[in-house]
């Protein structure tokens, strides 16, 4: 699963349609709730705040009503989409 995140904005932008299969909800629920699916916000932003100075950065996605997912992200360098995050949801 990937995923857009805006810091500036602290919302999903979008998400692929393999979270369809991962979590069983449409990419348009997963955008619009994040923020309310997220368990903690702090580990989420610390991690975010760290990317500009350690380059990609794996951590775990704790939603509620969701096992944990192994994930890794990074800031886009350059481009429309700039200091946006990537987030890339293995499973």
């Amino acid at each position: 699963m990937i995923f857009l995140y805006s810091p500036k904005e602290e919302k999903v932008l979008y998400v692929n349609q393999a979270v369809k299969s991962l979590l069983n909800i449409t990419p348009e629920t997963f955008t619009q709730d994040f923020n309310r699916m997220i368990e903690s916000r702090q580990p989420f932003d610390e991690a975010i705040k760290k990317l500009s100075q350690a380059g990609a950065i794996q951590l775990t996605l704790r939603l509620k009503s969701h096992p944990p997912l192994p994930c890794y992200i990074d800031l886009i360098p350059t481009g429309l989409f700039k200091n946006h995050v990537v987030g890339v949801v293995l499973f």
